[in-house]
């Protein structure tokens, strides 16, 4: 009598064919994804294609900052760390921030390090400068600081130039490194360190330091 029509059910049939149904609309619409990604206005390319690192003995409580400028007058340093292009990542202050919790106890990071991103592939001219924004002199530190700088391209990876500036006064900025890149990131041309201020000028809307002898920029 089971096998009897009358007796028979459709019910495992059709719910079978809705889960074919609904598997294949699921497929569909991935598909449908894969080969139109959806496109997001306004994005910016997060990858980083150089950096600059600028680094100082560690340890040394004085206090270096880095800036950069483009020739398109895109301004990083500490009181802008952001623009279009560039990024900074960390402004290190010498002996002042160097300390961090881990655990519950507070532990000293001695590395004087500060680096800036530059993100966009774009042809540009940078200038690189080194400027001594303070001397701890009451934490005995010598007044006379090496820095050093490279230019780091990250893909394919190539350390471009490594160089080094010698600090001898508060308030002094040098012209550590400048250079163009090309097709992107795929050439960059050094070129002659020629002093070119940044912090010690009025041009810069994001700095300004006193008429004061110490703050005449030596090249």
């Amino acid at each position: 009598m089971a096998n009897h029509p009358k007796y028979r059910s459709t019910f495992g049939f059709l719910d079978i064919l809705f889960n074919l149904s609904l598997v294949m609309a699921v497929l569909f619409v991935l598909s449908f994804l894969l080969i139109n990604p959806i496109t997001k206005s306004g994005t910016i390319d997060p990858r980083t294609h150089f950096i600059i690192k600028v680094s100082w003995p560690d340890g040394n409580p004085n206090d270096i900052d880095v800036w950069v400028k483009s020739s398109q007058r895109h301004i990083i340093g500490f009181r802008s760390k952001d623009s279009e292009i560039m990024h900074l990542d960390r402004d290190d202050v010498g002996r002042v921030n160097d300390y961090i919790i881990i655990n519950g106890s507070l532990e000293q990071n001695s590395i004087n390090q500060e680096i800036v991103s530059i993100r966009q592939q774009v042809d540009m001219k940078y200038t690189v400068n080194i400027h001594y924004f303070s001397w701890r002199e009451d934490d005995g530190a010598e007044l006379k600081t090496p820095v050093k700088i490279e230019l780091i391209r990250i893909q394919p990876f190539e350390v471009i130039k490594t160089t080094e500036v010698i600090m001898t006064s508060e308030g002094q900025e040098k012209t550590a490194l400048v250079f163009e890149t090309f097709g992107g990131v795929d050439f960059v041309q050094l070129l002659p360190p020629t002093y070119d201020p940044i912090v010690n000028t009025s041009s810069n809307p994001h700095f300004s330091t006193p008429s004061s002898p110490q703050n005449v920029p030596t090249p």
